[in-house]
């Protein structure tokens, strides 16, 4: 999160409610980034959005970006590779080379679809290992379902569905 002087635009405080610290990136909040503005450049035909969502879908990883590798909560945010999958599948809608996308959507599918469905254990949910908050000291909190990895998993399979008919 940024907090700008609204006068003069300049950086006035950076800060962090569920990313690892202020000068990383919080996964699920950039995932959420790609797919807001994807829709928002489809809806209004902005270029403007369209490209902040390319650029945002081009620096995608753990639930904080700058995550050092000997952190103990190294995890990998299903519902934000959800989101960010769903968000990525409209956007090859958009872009000159939606090929470009291909490798990662079909990775992060297969991802999700070997190590994250629910199948065979008890859950609430579709997808496992999804976050509400890592920084939580709650691991029910950083490693559960969440009704909106469901739910952008589900839109992504629609999605995923229309580009292979193509």
């Amino acid at each position: 999160m940024v907090v700008y002087d609204t006068t003069t635009g300049k950086v006035i405080e950076k800060r962090t409610a569920q990313g690892y610290q202020a000068e990383s990136t919080w996964l699920r909040g950039q995932a959420w980034g790609v797919y807001g503005f994807t829709m928002c450049f489809r809806e209004t035909k902005d270029t403007t959005y369209l490209n902040t969502a390319v650029k945002m879908a081009d620096y995608i990883a753990y639930w904080g970006l700058n995550l050092p590798e000997d952190h103990p909560k190294k995890f990998r945010d299903a519902s934000a590779a959800a989101i960010f999958l769903s968000g990525a599948l409209e956007l090859r809608n958009y872009v000159k080379n939606p090929e470009k996308y291909d490798r990662v959507i079909n990775k992060i599918m297969d991802t999700i679809i070997m190590n994250y469905l629910s199948e065979g254990i008890h859950s609430s949910g579709i997808l496992t290992h999804c976050a509400y908050n890592v920084n939580s000291a709650n691991p029910d909190d950083w490693d559960a379902s969440t009704i909106w990895g469901d739910y952008y998993f589900l839109e992504a399979i629609k999605r995923y569905k229309n580009v292979k008919q193509k």
